[in-house]
């Protein structure tokens, strides 16, 4: 289809090209370029573009500032011969905005394309990922992706050496599938559970297997301590690192305290930092990826792989903190700034006169940690226990002083367990303590004690993953995250 130019209806007009093509304009008013210039009526703002149906005239034109001018300027001097300089910018302006608008389509598609394929790729190395062993055939029916899509990117992930053919399958009938598994030596990466008595420390190998660990006790609150104690222990796990493709992809973090959507850590009461950017000062250190959250939620998450049938999950830690992580319609929640998590400092208490590490008074926390059993066990004896171990020693040796605060610990855990359900409304609840682990009769006695006036239930399960949940799902981000680098180059 033509496009084609016509002139309005001016007194001082003397040109008319009714129906002129461009190829006209190209090829046959060349000729007369010299003279028809020479008498060009000086009307601005008069010609009228029409395709079909459209008409616009000059006036009512808006054009992005990034069209670049060069788009045309092939028969810039021809044009401007033929139509003089005034009609001449309109007539650039008029195919300017439409070609730029067809280069601008065509990125578009292309990008999209290009962000269908990259999800494709990940999809696919998160189902051998999750699998462990898998064929090509099974990957096609679990994702719904075509037989042809899923063997060019196994192909390719074959090809960066992340992916390997091993043994064959069982047939239906037809010819034995081929076993992909993942080449989980390829690369490793490093995990690090800050917490505020001891920092845990794990090597884990692309399908999240610890192959090693190290810990140390926190002597001192410092970050400057604790930063170069935790160096020194990361620069011990890189030199066991054996040969391979990729070696250190990363070094992922789970920390317990406020994490913000910078990943800076904005608070750790128990410690008493305050906007510490661990990221950056790691990253300038190995020049590695570094990852950093909050170590409730990446134990939610890690829970979630284990029960992805719950979409709204709540999993809750108790150790020396209250530690939260919530899933909601299969995402975790954050919030606006970061920590909508921190359920440990939801007020119970309003008339508590002892203030928490984080400058309220009357937190869960205060009532419903490790070290709230520890500290009231202290007060009534005169040789103080050390540890949560020795607790429940005590518990089961039925001390009474030990029994009596354990009574206090299962009420204090029911409420805060019902305002979780109530502004949550999970459909399931994990819940993760060394102590509970330790004493699993105490379940169904705070499961008996949570209050529910609406629901009169609610399931709730004791973690599987105890105190690892935390840096497993601290190294199984740093591993995804990888892939994920992978999957958009």
């Amino acid at each position: 289809m033509h496009k084609k130019y016509q002139k309005c209806t001016d007194p001082a007009g003397s040109l008319y090209l009714p129906g002129i093509s461009y190829a006209c304009l190209f090829f046959v008013l060349p000729l007369f370029a010299g003279t028809a210039s020479a008498e060009m009526p000086a009307c601005a703002g008069c010609w009228i573009y029409y395709n079909g149906q459209t008409t616009i005239r000059q006036e009512n034109m808006e054009l992005p500032s990034r069209i670049p001018l060069s788009i045309f300027s092939i028969h810039d001097t021809l044009i401007l011969k033929i139509l003089g300089e005034t009609d001449f910018n309109l007539w650039k302006s008029r195919h300017q905005y439409k070609k730029a608008f067809k280069i601008e389509e065509a990125i578009m598609k292309i990008s999209q394309t290009k962000d269908i394929r990259s999800a494709n790729r990940m999809t696919i190395i998160r189902r051998i990922l999750d699998r462990g062993q898998i064929s090509r055939a099974r990957i096609s029916e679990e994702t719904g992706l075509n037989k042809a899509t899923v063997s060019t990117i196994v192909r390719e992930w074959m090809d960066l050496k992340l992916v390997d053919e091993t043994t064959t399958g069982d047939s239906n009938g037809g010819r034995k599938p081929i076993i992909l598994t993942l080449a989980s030596k390829a690369g490793y990466c490093i995990a690090a559970d800050i917490g505020v008595s001891r920092v845990r420390l794990t090597l884990a190998d692309l399908q999240n297997t610890i192959v090693a660990k190290c810990s140390f006790p926190v002597t001192e609150p410092s970050f400057s301590v604790i930063y170069d104690e935790l160096c020194i222990q990361i620069d011990q796990l890189i030199q066991t690192i054996p040969p391979c493709p990729y070696g250190l992809i990363g070094i992922s973090l789970a920390v317990r305290g406020i994490i913000d959507l910078d990943g800076v850590i904005r608070f750790i009461p128990k410690l008493g930092w305050h906007n510490v950017d661990i990221r950056s000062l790691l990253a300038q250190r190995y020049h590695v990826p570094i990852y950093i959250d909050n170590d409730g939620n990446l134990a939610a998450a890690m829970e979630f792989r284990l029960y992805p049938q719950y979409k709204e999950l709540t999993v809750l830690s108790i150790s020396d903190v209250i530690s939260c992580g919530m899933i909601s319609g299969g995402q975790l929640v954050r919030g606006y700034l970061g920590f909508a998590n921190a359920v440990g400092h939801h007020t119970i208490n309003i008339r508590e006169t002892r203030q928490c590490s984080c400058g309220k008074y009357g937190c869960w926390e205060q009532y419903c940690s490790d070290q709230y059993l520890i500290e009231e066990i202290n007060r009534r004896r005169s040789s103080p226990i050390a540890g949560i171990d020795d607790f429940i020693r005590l518990i089961k040796h039925q001390d009474p002083d030990a029994l009596a605060i354990l009574k206090d610990f299962i009420q204090n855990l029911a409420i805060g367990l019902s305002n979780i359900i109530f502004f949550m409304n999970s459909e399931m609840i994990i819940l993760n303590s060394h102590l509970i682990h330790s004493l699993p009769y105490l379940l169904p006695e705070i499961m008996k004690a949570t209050v529910l006036p609406i629901t009169h239930s609610q399931e709730i399960l004791l973690s599987a993953l105890g105190e690892d949940a935390p840096i497993l799902g601290a190294s199984r981000h740093a591993i995804e995250e990888f892939f994920q680098i992978l999957s958009t180059h």
